[in-house]
Order: structure tokens, then sequence, then C-alpha cells
């Protein structure tokens, strides 16, 4: 029943998708190749030296010898093919996207046709039994598919082989299952007690596609055929629709506010602060900012009040004096090193040096 069914499908699955009558001047190239799997076996065999069916009847031989009755059992039946049929499909006028105004192109047109189906059975029947156990078991499994496939690929070629799009139009099914059964027996105690068998699991997977289609104009007109002509022997050659990675720009957005990005020489270096008043108190109108070693910190001096910070830095701010100064870089002075390479080079400092995430650019 199964190879029955299997049958009707791929019969249904040949019909065309539609009828049309061709042209009988059109030549068509047509090419393919076509696998009965029932052929598996033996190309097996051919391939690997190693005879299937004979290692299966030797493994049953083997088990006769133990006293064990086994019957191995397996069979692929089904076909592959893949069919390639291309021919030229009469002229139209078209509007190229450069703008070069309307040009008459060829159809340059193929057919891609995969038809695909395919059953697998395997099975085993085993028996044996002496006065304390026995079994008597069948286990059999298999799979089945079936693969669809209809491609119309169209390309838009000009006198002199320029080519201005294409056209792509699709169509896709496939079926897939699996089965295990199991059944029988296996007893013990000379068969006062038995254990019955019967298991059986089934999956299946459907996909389709209705249709699928896509109209491809180029930007302009492409050279491909040009460059294939001009190819000699260990030439390569790569084509693709769009940009390449090569041209492909990634960007990083930045709030200029508090960004500041200076190229290195061979690549941007971003410096981003993470919070911009949090680490940084900004003395406008001190007078002084001292390191005092024996309490290691810093003391600073303005109109009624005295401040201690871990670290101040000094900044002719227009010709105003201003300290930026902060308790988080620790309580020496030796900070004012570490510190060179994150100040801005007016001598100026961002509020939150120290807790700034660097980026790297190309």
């Amino acid at each position: 029943m199964n190879a029955v069914l299997l049958a009707v499908l791929l019969c249904a699955s040949a019909l065309p998708q539609s009828v049309a009558a061709e042209d009988p001047t059109t030549e068509h190239f047509a090419f393919g190749v076509e696998y009965d799997w029932s052929n598996m076996n033996t190309d097996f065999e051919s391939m690997t030296g190693l005879p299937l069916d004979d290692i299966l009847a030797d493994v049953m031989q083997s088990a006769d010898d133990a006293g064990i009755e086994m019957l191995l059992l397996e069979e692929i039946t089904g076909t592959s093919s893949m069919v390639i049929d291309q021919y030229e499909d009469g002229t139209k006028m078209i509007n190229p996207a450069d703008g070069s105004g309307s040009k008459e192109v060829t159809k340059h047109v193929t057919e891609l046709t995969i038809r695909h189906g395919g059953i697998m059975d395997m099975a085993m029947i085993t028996e044996w039994s002496d006065a304390r156990a026995g079994w008597d078991l069948t286990i059999s499994g298999g799979a089945e598919g079936v693969v669809n496939i209809d491609a119309y690929y169209v390309e838009y070629r000009d006198a002199d082989g320029l080519m201005y799009g294409h056209d792509v139009e699709m169509s896709m099914l496939t079926e897939q299952s699996i089965f295990f059964d199991l059944q029988g027996h296996v007893e013990a105690d000379d068969g006062d007690s038995v254990m019955p068998l019967n298991v059986h699991m089934e999956m299946g997977v459907d996909y389709s596609v209705d249709n699928a289609q896509s109209e491809i104009m180029y930007s302009e007109a492409s050279e491909l055929y040009q460059a294939l002509s001009a190819l000699e022997g260990g030439d390569e050659l790569h084509w693709g629709i769009g940009e390449g990675d090569d041209d492909y720009v990634y960007w990083s957005g930045m709030d200029e506010a508090d960004t500041n990005c200076e190229w290195s020489g061979y690549e941007y270096e971003c410096h981003t602060i993470e919070t911009v008043d949090a680490y940084w108190d900004i003395l406008y109108d001190a007078d002084s900012c001292d390191w005092y070693g024996w309490n290691a910190e810093y003391e600073c001096y303005g109109p009624g009040y005295s401040y201690y910070f871990g670290y101040c830095e000094h900044y002719n701010n227009s010709g105003q004096n201003m300290y930026a100064c902060t308790n988080d870089f620790g309580w020496e002075s030796d900070w004012e090193y570490y510190l060179y390479d994150t100040n801005y080079e007016d001598g100026t400092n961002p509020p939150g040096v120290g807790h700034e995430e660097w980026d790297y650019f190309n």
C-alpha cells in the first residue's frame, strides 16, 4: 500500500504546474540525472566492496549457529531525478533603473524540476527459548519521503549580453515520515512469566512553499557573461546581487554631548562618560587646592569654606581659576600621572574621568 501511495504522489507531482502552448521552433537545451534507489545495495558494494546482502546473511547464519531463529529484511525503493531545461522565450521592452532609456531584452529561461520519492523498510523477526527464558519478537521500522521542487528563472539580456535583471518563481513540497514497531513477548520461568510487547511510534513532517516570487531589476547592467567569456583556466569569478560585506558600513550612534572621538592613526578612539556629574565637583571660586601629604588629601579654600578631596586638578578657564575635584581616584597625588591620557588636549578634564567606556572603531 505504501508503494502504491508513493507512486500516486510521484505521478501527480510530475504533472506541469500550468499548461501553455509553446512555439514549436523554440530550441531547448535540457539535461538531468536520475537515480533508482532499488540499486542502492549493488552500488554500495561497488563503492565500498562490502556486500550488504551477504553481511545480513552471515548475521542470520551466526544467529542460527547459536540456536536463535532470526530473519533480517531490508528494502529501499524510490527514484530521485533533477532536470534542467534552458531556452529563449521571446523579447520584451524594459526601462533600466540607470535611466539609459527603453531597451529590448531577450528572456533567457531556466526551468528546474526536482522529484524525489523513497521508501526504506527494515525488519527483524527473531525467536529463541530454553528451559528458563525466551522471546518471540518482530521489530520493524522505516522511512518515507517525497520532495518536489519547481523553479522558473528568467534573465533579461540585451543583444550585447548585458543582463538587466532577473525573475524567480518557485514552489516546493516536502513530506517525510518515519515509524517504529515492536511486537511480541518476552518470557521467563519456562513460560510462567510472560511480558507482552506492542509498541508503535510514528512521526511525520510536512512543509510546502506554494508560490514564492521575486522580480529584481539591477541599478546598472551586469557584465557577468562578458566576464565569464574572459575566464581562463584556473581563474575564479565571484558574483552577487547587492553590496558585499567589504562595501557595507557599520555605524555606531553616539551622543556628542558626552563623547569624544579622536583618530589615532589606524582607528577612532571614542571616550564615553557614563555619568557626567556624579564623580567631579567643579570649584569656580576656590582660591587654592593644596596637597597635604600628612593626611593624604587635597584641601581646597574658597570664600568662607574649605573642602577636602582625594584628588584635584587646576585649570585656567578663560582667565578664571577652576578646580575639578573628586574623591573617587584614591587618596594620593600620583593620580595626576595616571589620569594624563584621559585629559583633553586643551588641559581641561571632562566630568566623570575614571568612569569611561572606551570603544575603538575603524
